[in-house]
């Protein structure tokens, strides 16, 4: 499969690191950090790719953005320290001169050799704020709690957490055509506000509490805040790579010698695609 645009310049900044110690040279210490700019509307595609083109003008230690998904890549150098109120200035103003919200995720900072590993960081931030419903965002990889610690792990050892914490929960769903693991997250969410659960889930209090009792008895719960925090943190981590594990949408661009521009989405939803 003939690789993307993205990949091709990711492939080269990881050459370049390898030319460099390959040669004994120092590898910079202040890291590469790949940040991702994705629109929830394609339509504006060729704006966003124009703003962004004349932003980083006045910061260099950004690159050219490149195209990715909905959206556009970079690659910051010098840490991504300073990255944040930058990029929440560069949303503010993409949304007045346009009116189209932009989610932004930025990931940790490596050196070129690793520089997968931040693209990596950059995705698994996005998800996770998309899979709460925002559109429009700033998310840097180590500003996530305890989450960035979790991520760090491999997708292998972050399954085996999720299967281990709610994986008989997720198993007695499939079997009996159930949703309460969407019960546990809204329960989760709402800090096990009883009433305003019920509400969220538009069933009776009482109905809330046999469900609760049926997944306490299938997951074998205590009733310890240690234990709300690792259900809370397997069920966002089990979302989050659901998320990662769709097909991913491919945004079609027109070739440069076209004149007309014509964007349009696989399934003509509104929605962004780390």
């Amino acid at each position: 499969m003939e690789k993307q645009e993205w990949e091709l310049f990711l492939d080269r900044m990881l050459a370049q690191g390898e030319q460099v110690r390959a040669a004994g040279m120092p590898v910079r210490q202040d890291g590469y950090s790949v940040i991702l700019v994705q629109l929830a509307e394609v339509s504006r595609l060729a704006q966003l790719h124009k703003f962004l083109q004349v932003q980083r003008e006045e910061h260099l230690f950004i690159s050219q953005p490149v195209a990715y998904q909905q959206g556009d890549l970079l690659v910051a150098s010098g840490g991504e320290a300073l990255l944040g109120d930058l990029l929440v200035e560069w949303q503010m103003d993409f949304g007045e001169q346009y009116g189209a919200e932009v989610a932004m995720s930025i990931g940790g900072s490596h050196d070129l050799l690793d520089i997968y590993q931040s693209f990596r960081e950059a995705r698994m931030a996005g998800f996770f704020q998309q899979v709460t419903g925002k559109r429009a965002f700033v998310q840097n990889f180590n500003r996530m709690g305890l989450f960035t610690s979790l991520f760090r792990q491999s997708s292998g050892d972050l399954m085996a957490f999720c299967q281990q914490t709610i994986g008989p929960l997720q198993a007695y769903d499939e079997s009996f055509n159930t949703r309460l693991i969407e019960t546990l997250q809204a329960l989760l969410e709402e800090d096990f506000n009883w009433t305003k659960t019920a509400a969220r889930l538009f069933v009776h209090v009482n109905t809330l509490r046999y469900r609760y009792e049926k997944i306490r008895q299938i997951l074998n719960l205590d009733e310890s805040l240690a234990m709300r925090a690792n259900l809370f943190a397997a069920v966002r981590t089990a979302e989050v790579l659901q998320a990662m594990n769709r097909p991913q949408v491919t945004v079609l661009r027109p070739k440069k010698q076209e004149r007309k521009e014509v964007f349009w989405h696989a399934d003509k939803k509104a929605v962004v695609s780390f």
